[in-house]
């Protein structure tokens, strides 16, 4: 009897470690499974609906700390030019995404411009009703040249484009809209080109441009500013150093230390000006020195 007892025993000792063993594989899948995903739909009446999904969040932070996703809305259209289009609206929920000026600029030379229709070099109307409100309304027409509705090496053009951060990194879904109204095209390559118009207009591409007409939407992390690249170079180096000691001291040949790009880069303490706490962050940085950069 004694020998049943310990050959049950062991028996039942074997089972349970099995069952253990099993119970613990599922655990292991349903973690890894529970781990956090955020999709962002995109939205749209004319250009492709789009989705895309991001599971590690925290390797799409910049050196602040903070995530920013880019929406573009695409157009190529080979040998016309965009002489007139309308946003209706961009759309996107305020508790999960922030838009600011700040964040849609874009540099030419020492000139900031806000990026909504960046063919146009911020030329475009636009109404946000408020940063906050969760909407954009804007409209252009006749952009000067070159607002062709192609690139030069012949890839789609950007019509709409906005930068938004990431300020709820619970959420699992969230959707950003683009209706647009109409963009008017027009051939180049007649004699009167702005009496030959072509549409694509009330979210129907005109069935005379359809198989030279391309729309696309493109999502992805924005470019951001590099804290400490200056001179927008892509790299911190010792001149980008230089170039804040010139501006604090007033050279002439000095980079604007009014334009946005330069301020959101130099500003490496984020005391939100350009001093010599800057300088000494990006020398500390570059000597191997723990510093904000890091």
């Amino acid at each position: 009897m004694k020998k049943l007892t310990k050959k049950t025993i062991s028996v039942l000792l074997a089972a349970v470690m099995l069952l253990s063993m099993v119970a613990a594989m599922p655990f292991t899948a349903s973690a890894a499974e529970s781990k956090h995903v955020l999709t962002i739909n995109v939205d749209s009446n004319l250009f492709p609906k789009k989705q895309c999904s991001y599971v590690d969040l925290d390797s799409l932070e910049n050196n602040n700390g903070d995530i920013f996703v880019t929406v573009e809305f695409k157009l190529c259209a080979n040998g016309r030019k965009i002489i007139n289009m309308d946003l209706d609206d961009l759309l996107w929920d305020t508790s999960v995404l922030e838009w600011k000026k700040e964040y849609n600029m874009t540099g030419t030379g020492r000139t900031a411009y806000l990026d909504i229709f960046p063919f146009t070099k911020g030329a475009a109307m636009y109404n946000t009703f408020g940063e906050n409100s969760g909407r954009i309304i804007g409209n252009y027409t006749s952009p000067t040249s070159p607002a062709w509705g192609y690139n030069t090496d012949g890839s789609a053009v950007t019509i709409v484009k906005a930068v938004f951060k990431l300020i709820d990194r619970t959420v699992t879904e969230t959707t950003i809209t683009c209706k647009m109204d109409t963009i008017n095209l027009c051939d180049e390559t007649v004699a009167q080109p702005y009496s030959q118009h072509t549409l694509v207009d009330y979210c129907i591409v005109n069935e005379n441009v359809k198989k030279e007409t391309g729309l696309f939407t493109v999502f992805s992390p924005a470019t951001q500013i590099l804290k400490g690249d200056v001179r927008g170079t892509g790299t911190v180096s010792i001149q980008d150093a230089t170039e804040i000691q010139k501006i604090l001291a007033d050279f002439d040949d000095a980079l604007d230390s009014t334009d946005p790009m330069v301020l959101l880069a130099g500003d490496v303490n984020c005391n939100g000006r350009l001093d010599v706490g800057d300088v000494t962050e990006i020398q500390r940085y570059l000597a191997g020195i723990p510093s904000m950069l890091d």
